[in-house]
């Protein structure tokens, strides 16, 4: 998954968000129903990061474990998490 940030994307293996459980929890209720897709487990992801693609970021963090955090406006938070030793974050 990925984030535009202007003329750059940001890509990463996995994203989360400390909102993701509340919005999955109503999503789960939802009529029709919209986590019968085939990655239901991307689709909070999906409208988290598209919420925050339009908004600047105000801070950023590299933390300890090679994951990334992106704080937005309205102290909203994405996480870009990775799963290799060793990061080398591009920006392209």
């Amino acid at each position: 998954m990925g984030i535009r940030l202007k003329d750059y994307w940001l890509v990463a293996q996995e994203i989360d968000s400390p909102e993701e459980i509340g919005l999955n929890r109503l999503l789960e209720k939802a009529d029709p129903p919209i986590l019968d897709g085939v990655d239901p487990q991307n689709i909070a992801k999906s409208a988290l990061l598209h919420r925050n693609s339009q908004k600047e970021i105000t801070a950023f963090t590299l933390n300890p474990d090679g994951s990334l955090s992106l704080l937005f406006d309205q102290n909203r938070e994405i996480i870009l998490r990775t799963s290799t030793s060793i990061v080398d974050w591009h920006w392209c």
